[in-house]
């Protein structure tokens, strides 16, 4: 790979005008020439480039030299990534301290990508993105990209697309994936990516064939955290079928996976995901138990969904017409409401509004739905609105608002169109 993106990278980022790098050195245009990939820079200019730049010379001149130790822990880095592997942070720090900089081009340029790549894994969205866009891409720059680094790519973007909701070319990218791998835990880490990828685009028995050939490899490499993971997964998608009975048969075996290896996150939500059952099936005290359970535990993790198990609860409670019950978990969500995100704190008012309509203020019921469904529309969050629609058309024209609740169930036909 060649010098002339770095040399180029490394100006922009150091926020050095051309001619001011080129002075003392080369003329401005032989440097633009450089940059451009034209010429090659002789030696000399690469170690008085080095200098301006305050880099180490070997950081310029050695720009084509492989390091044999570090080629093995980027290997090892990449594979840790590709399997979940909880060795990815020891080994990222390994690479943070031994490395500060990286002389060969194509060894950087696989470092940044893997950066990336483990930035997303730690839901450092913000993070992977700027190691995309501002390390990453500058070294591509007009290249033809290798192999081994295109492979880490495609697993960049499958999973970014997968965090932007654009789950169609997250599919694509994740797909690709298996044309340059043949290690039977990466492809059951794929399997179970496009298992996720596939429940969200509600394509049901697809995702259901692949998380299950993704939890037959967890259970033979014995990673019983991600084989929990897989169970909890496909019990998602029987409860989206309707599939009651199958789903608490995976719920339940992902409950006994977590509790047996204190992986408590998991716990959590599958004792969440096994009070939607419960509720479903109007065993209202069942699901009040195992939300309760499932609130103490995210709790103690600082959970950034214990909202949904609060909601869930509150829910359960006012079918239950238990309102001074449900009245004090409201209160346990204001408490914590600033540190909701935007998409949670619109879900928890439209639970304050059902709140305030068993308690007979249908004008606060409405206010609220009316600040939720707001939101989701100027957002474009249609998933949302075919979520609650439907229950908010009922509650307007219960109430002889035959306008409004005309507009809303439009929404929701909208919304299905839209999906």
């Amino acid at each position: 790979m060649q010098i002339n993106n770095r040399i180029s990278k490394l100006r922009k980022k150091n926020n050095i005008k051309l001619e001011i790098l080129a002075k003392g050195i080369v003329s401005t245009s032989h440097l633009s020439n450089i940059e451009s990939g034209k010429y090659e820079a002789s030696l000399d200019i690469l170690e008085l480039l080095a200098m301006k730049f305050q880099v180490p010379d070997t950081y310029l001149v050695e720009h084509n030299t492989i390091d044999e130790n570090l080629e093995h822990i980027l290997l090892q880095f990449e594979t840790s990534i590709m399997t979940n592997d909880s060795k990815s942070s020891t080994i990222y720090q390994q690479l943070k301290d031994n490395y500060p900089y990286i002389n060969s081009i194509f060894q950087e340029t696989k470092y940044y990508i893997l950066l990336a790549c483990y930035q997303l894994k730690c839901n450092l969205v913000n993070d992977a993105l700027h190691s995309y866009k501002n390390e990453f891409l500058p070294l591509i720059k007009k290249l033809k990209i290798p192999d081994e680094i295109e492979r880490v790519q495609y697993y960049f973007l499958g999973g970014i697309c997968y965090f932007e909701e654009n789950y169609s070319d997250s599919l694509v990218y994740y797909r690709r994936l298996f044309d340059y791998y043949n290690n039977p835990s990466i492809e059951g880490m794929i399997d179970y990516n496009i298992g996720l990828v596939l429940y969200k685009l509600n394509l049901l028995t697809d995702s259901i064939e692949s998380t299950k050939k993704a939890a037959e490899q967890y259970f033979l490499d014995k990673k019983w955290g991600k084989l929990g993971e897989a169970y909890n997964l496909i019990g998602s998608i029987y409860l989206k079928m309707e599939e009651l009975k199958r789903a608490e048969k995976y719920f339940k075996l992902s409950l006994v996976i977590s509790q047996n290896n204190s992986l408590s996150l998991l716990e959590s939500r599958t004792l969440h995901n096994l009070a939607i059952i419960h509720k479903r099936e109007n065993n209202s005290e069942k699901a009040i138990q195992l939300l309760t359970k499932s609130i103490e535990i995210k709790k103690k993790l600082n959970g950034n969904d214990i909202v949904l198990s609060y909601t869930l609860l509150i829910e359960v409670l006012l079918n239950n017409s238990e309102l001074d019950k449900a009245s004090a978990y409201i209160e346990d969500i204001d408490q914590i409401i600033s540190k909701l995100t935007t998409i949670n704190y619109y879900q928890f008012i439209i639970v304050k509004g059902k709140y305030m309509l068993e308690i007979g203020d249908f004008d606060q019921c409405q206010h609220y739905f009316e600040e939720a469904v707001g939101y989701f529309l100027k957002h474009q969050l249609w998933k949302y609105i075919n979520l609650y629609a439907e229950e908010y058309g009922n509650i307007l024209f219960n109430h002889r608002k035959y306008k409004r609740s005309s507009e809303i169930y439009k929404l929701k036909i909208i919304s299905e169109k839209k999906l």
